[in-house]
């Protein structure tokens, strides 16, 4: 029987009115004897249930859908839910716009990343085919520096700002180099043989030298210095003053000839001395000539004053 009784009478007892009332008001259910069609429909509410009272063993597989759960934000879009610090679910943080979900590997919690080099994977890039040969209007993902943001660029106008690149020396031009050249605004390539036959005239590393030396405070072959300028294809001075008569100034080229080149200029000006120009003191010649260097001799003036003593000379060589 479901129903214990408040009061059990005994053969003989007296029936009293607190009895009867115990009988009903003590009476109790006895231990599973409430069966679910003793329940009226939607009479358990949340109310009638203890905290912690249901338990993943109570609730049936795939009972729980998404439409059955919310979130701790209150419904805001985008909220993911993971297992957290010792397998306990929470809510996963929104990331900011334009990062992505990222795995922090085994036993970590998820964590949102951006597209930079912890992000790409290592073949991202070297994991395609490979374009031999590329088209002038195929396209590359470039990041617009200024802007700050990607952008795309066709191959052909890739190279039509070429400021602040790298200056190529004279001594690194050989063949078979090839040169870049916008022709009508398309980018273009040319050799170095090619580019000689267009100009009609031999292109070699050290095919026109020339510079404007200027010495000051010469005295007798013993001191002063010198400096160059408005330099094409020579890039120092050093002086010698082993020889009492004279001083050697030699000009070294960016880069060895492949012959001895020829000069093809020297001359020289001198500053008033006593109210008369020198200039015969300022005769200058060439001394030796190779294909890295041009020696200059230049004659010593015990007469003049160190302080008065200076000339400028242009020298200038060609293959």
């Amino acid at each position: 029987m479901g129903l214990s009784k408040g009061h059990t009478f005994t053969d003989g007892e007296t029936v009293t009115a607190a009895k009867l009332n115990n009988l009903v008001d003590n009476a109790t259910i006895t231990s599973d004897t409430v069966t679910t069609a003793m329940i009226q429909d939607n009479a358990v509410t949340a109310d009638k249930l203890a905290t912690d009272a249901v338990t993943g063993a109570n609730i049936a597989s795939n009972s729980v859908n998404l439409t059955s759960l919310s979130n701790a934000s209150g419904g805001t879009s985008g909220t993911i839910v993971q297992s957290g610090a010792g397998g306990v679910f929470e809510e996963f943080t929104p990331g900011t716009s334009g990062t992505f979900l990222k795995s922090a590997g085994t036993d970590a919690s998820l964590t949102w990343g951006t597209v930079d080099a912890t992000g790409v994977d290592a073949t991202m890039i070297s994991g395609h085919t490979e374009i031999t040969s590329p088209g002038t209007d195929d396209t590359l993902l470039v990041k617009d520096k200024a802007a700050g943001v990607n952008k795309s660029l066709q191959i052909q106008n890739l190279y039509k700002t070429v400021s602040g690149l790298t200056a190529l020396s004279s001594a690194d031009i050989a063949n078979p180099d090839e040169f870049l050249v916008l022709d009508g605004g398309i980018p273009k390539k040319i050799t170095k043989s090619e580019l000689a036959s267009a100009l009609n005239t031999t292109v070699d590393s050290v095919a026109f030298a020339r510079a404007k030396v200027s010495f000051s405070d010469m005295n007798s072959g013993t001191t002063g210095t010198a400096t160059i300028s408005e330099s094409n294809n020579i890039g120092s001075v050093s002086l010698d003053f082993t020889n009492s008569y004279y001083t050697l100034a030699t000009l070294s080229f960016n880069s060895t000839a492949s012959s001895v080149p020829t000069p093809i200029i020297t001359a020289a000006t001198a500053r008033p001395v006593s109210g008369d120009v020198q200039s015969w003191y300022r005769e200058v010649w060439v001394h030796s000539v190779s294909t890295t260097q041009l020696v200059i001799a230049v004659p010593g003036t015990s007469d003049v004053d160190a302080s008065e003593d200076d000339f400028v000379f242009y020298v200038a060589a060609t293959l």
